[in-house]
């Protein structure tokens, strides 16, 4: 299961998760560009680095599997025309699919450095903890994990409310669903408001709430459900029978569907308190930027019930969650500058690192034969 490359690469991993978590400015590095003092934090070059090369050694999973077999076959994904092109351009200059997928990964990389940059004060943390743990397959997602590179930058375009602001992150977001077509999804923020006002009513919790029941009910006792409905119609079986035969496997297994929901509360509940101390504590120019990410945190869970029909869904949170995690170690970082409060920071970390294990051992025990492929191939 486990090569000697593999288990080098974890420890390593594991130690820098640890020192990400101290704060200090030994591991920042002061220069003069343009008559301006600037500083580049060491710390989250490695975290950066280290999170690129695990995503290059990683040689094979299921998604990689599909993807190569594709491009060497010079198959279209039909839907997302910009994709196609991309591959079939390279494909048709002679680059083996494992350079196409190291290049794919050095501008997703650098994309997500980018933006993570954008929102959180101590991104070294941000990249340890969401890319290194959480998503450890997120890059071998190709096509999600470019286009949510790319909206996760676009988020802070809604910042400022400005209507040519949310035309270009509606642009983004369409040129992106010519690589995945699911990024149409998050056209759903645009409704968010910079001002401070709610874009959703009271009773939004409660909708969300009720489509959340609906699929939990439809996907456990969905072929029941198909099967009494089309059974009084002439014909009814067999157009049962070939409804059944298409949405079996498709709904998420009932335990992992829990564990999802449970999952994503606990970060809505954290992300939501997290938004509403910072708000409090930032100077007028950053408050917006705060609102904005509590609008989409709040949002965000009517992808819930998506992810409960299918559970492929859930990749819908991966740009979520970085927005997410920056919040909440934000939070950690400005306590101990504003009141110098080191247990405050210390507590917040071990909670979140502790929650982000859990979540680590969960997903790798609901879907183990992916990680032992992934672990398995992992190759310099």
């Amino acid at each position: 299961m486990f090569t000697a490359y593999s288990i080098t690469l974890i420890i390593v991993a594991l130690f820098v998760i640890i020192l990400s978590m101290f704060e200090t400015d030994a591991f920042n590095v002061e220069f003069i560009s343009f008559g301006q003092t600037r500083i580049i934090r060491l710390k989250y070059v490695i975290c950066a680095i280290l999170f690129t090369v695990f995503g290059i050694c990683i040689k094979n999973s299921y998604d990689i599997g599909n993807y190569r077999w594709a491009y060497e076959q010079r198959l279209s994904h039909g839907k997302e025309p910009l994709f196609d092109t991309i591959r079939f351009f390279l494909r048709d200059r002679g680059v083996s699919f494992e350079t196409f997928r190291i290049l794919w990964i050095l501008v997703v990389a650098l994309l997500l450095y980018i933006g993570i940059r954008k929102y959180c004060k101590v991104p070294e943390q941000v990249v340890a903890l969401t890319l290194v743990l959480v998503l450890f397959s997120f890059i071998t997602q190709m096509r999600s994990a470019l286009t949510f590179a790319v909206i996760l930058n676009a988020f802070s375009l809604l910042f400022t409310g400005r209507r040519t602001d949310k035309l270009l992150y509606a642009l983004i977001v369409i040129l992106c669903g010519q690589i995945h077509i699911v990024s149409y999804v998050f056209l759903l923020f645009l409704i968010v408001r910079a001002d401070g006002s709610r874009s959703y009513k009271g009773k939004y919790f409660v909708i969300v709430g009720l489509f959340t029941f609906v699929s939990l009910l439809m996907n456990t006792f969905m072929v029941d459900i198909v099967s009494a409905v089309l059974g009084f119609i002439p014909g009814g079986e067999s157009i049962a029978r070939r409804i059944i035969s298409n949405i079996s496997g498709v709904g998420a297994p009932i335990k992992s569907a829990i564990f999802n929901i449970c999952k994503q509360l606990v970060l809505f509940i954290l992300t939501d308190r997290a938004c509403a101390m910072l708000i409090e504590e930032a100077p007028v120019g950053k408050k917006s930027m705060y609102r904005v990410i509590s609008e989409i945190n709040t949002l965000s869970l009517v992808f819930i019930p998506i992810c409960i029909v299918n559970e492929a869904f859930m990749r819908l949170f991966n740009p979520i969650a970085i927005l997410q995690y920056s919040m909440i170690l934000n939070v950690g970082h400005n306590r101990t500058e504003i009141t110098k409060n080191l247990g405050f920071d210390v507590t917040m970390k071990t909670t979140i690192v502790c929650f982000t294990l859990f979540v680590l051992f969960m997903s790798i025990r609901g879907n183990p034969d992916d990680f032992v492929i992934i672990m398995s191939s992992i190759r310099w």
